[in-house]
């Protein structure tokens, strides 16, 4: 009895080593089993991260989209480009200036340069064509022997499809039957010559322009015209001075006239010197004898 109790005893600690052995056994395999399924999982994300990575992707995707917008971009700026040149060389959208000078009393043709408002000077006669609205024309050289009579500078409005004709207009100073008048412009009050002044002599009857005379810096211009009597107008007068009054003047071939005008500052009051004045007498009051 007492012999077979230690052998039982023996089986039962074997049975539960077995069971222990087995249970140790079968959480090692499944610790064993749990490490690679983690590092499986590990592996399965980081391929599936470098897999969806958005670099190449956006990089192969980016060019192939850019490319097509900017290729349709730039052919619309060419269009446009093409059609504002068009609409600026489109003739019928530009007028034509005609300029041409003449001697008013020989009927030839007076040789001028006129300078154009871009700053272009051309030889008369020419035409040119030019863009709707207002064109600047004004002489850049006189004729020889040449008095001017046209108002300078001319102004001329161009429209589309349309032709505009500007004539320069002079006399011919060589030509017989042509008398000369000398104008001097000058201060009122210090008496000093005046430039910038602008004389037109118009003809008494009708108010036809025979002659244009602009001032020199030293105030003095000069003017032909034929036989005649003329009515001279100050049609431009010098920054800050109001313009004389027109006068009559008569010319005559071979008898040259000087006319003095003077021109006086706006605002300005002329002195008074009381010395000049006439002391005022009383009248004697009372009888007055006579004889």
């Amino acid at each position: 009895m007492n012999h077979q109790l230690p052998r039982r005893l023996r089986r039962l600690l074997f049975v539960i080593t077995a069971v222990l052995a087995s249970v140790v056994l079968v959480a090692g395999q499944g610790l064993a089993q749990a490490e690679p399924s983690t590092e499986t999982t590990g592996t399965t994300t980081t391929t599936s991260t470098e897999t969806t990575t958005p670099t190449e992707a956006d990089e192969t995707t980016s060019p192939e989209t850019t490319s097509p917008e900017e290729s349709t971009t730039s052919p619309e700026e060419s269009t446009t480009t093409s059609e504002t040149t068009t609409t600026t060389d489109n003739p019928e959208q530009r007028g034509t200036v005609e300029v041409r000078s003449v001697y008013v009393n020989t009927g030839e043709p007076a040789g001028l340069g006129v300078e154009v408002d871009d700053g272009q000077v051309l030889g008369t006669p020419f035409s040119i064509s030019h863009a709707p609205g207002a064109v600047k024309l004004e002489p850049a050289s006189n004729p020889p022997h040449a008095s001017l009579i046209t108002s300078v500078p001319v102004y001329a409005h161009v429209d589309a499809g349309e032709t505009v004709t500007v004539t320069f207009e002079f006399i011919d100073t060589n030509a017989q039957n042509l008398g000369r008048i000398d104008v001097s412009l000058r201060d009122r009050a210090t008496g000093a010559g005046l430039g910038g002044g602008v004389f037109e002599l118009r003809t008494c009857e009708g108010g036809t322009i025979m002659s244009t005379i602009p001032t020199a810096d030293d105030g003095s211009g000069i003017g032909f015209a034929p036989d005649g009597c003329y009515r001279m107008l100050q049609t431009s007068a010098p920054a800050g001075y109001r313009a004389a009054a027109p006068q009559t003047v008569y010319i005559h071939p071979g008898e040259p006239i000087m006319v003095t005008v003077y021109n006086e500052k706006i605002g300005y009051v002329e002195p008074r010197n009381p010395a000049g004045r006439t002391p005022l007498q009383s009248i004697p009051s009372g009888p007055v004898w006579r004889p």
